[in-house]
């Protein structure tokens, strides 16, 4: 049986930037609504209450210094490792930027 090729252009492929900015938004947008429904069910689930325990952390990036906290050594630990990948993620994106620039001749 013989099959059949498609020729389509290369142009009508690729994607328009206005697609692309639209497409970023509404996956900023879902990933928004998914925390939000995250929170709700985690605000009203029926855990028992008094049990358990409870420890926070965090990473404040104040430009490519990060400022780990923590309520336990284990928080600390795991906002610091956090703090060493966004650092990471920051170097990378700066390399990558500059890259892109092209300066006029």
């Amino acid at each position: 049986m013989p099959t059949a090729l498609i020729l389509i252009e290369r142009d009508t492929l690729m994607m328009s930037d206005e697609m692309i900015v639209m497409a970023g938004f509404i996956l900023i947008m879902l990933g928004v609504l998914l925390i939000f429904v995250g929170f709700l069910h985690m605000t009203f689930s029926h855990a028992p209450k008094g049990q358990g325990k409870v420890e926070t952390g965090g990473v404040i990036m104040i430009g490519p210094i990060p400022i780990a906290f923590g309520t336990s050594s284990r928080a600390l630990f795991y906002s610091m490792i956090l703090a060493v990948i966004l650092i990471v993620i920051s170097i990378i994106l700066v390399w990558y930027s500059k890259n892109l620039v092209v300066y006029p001749k």
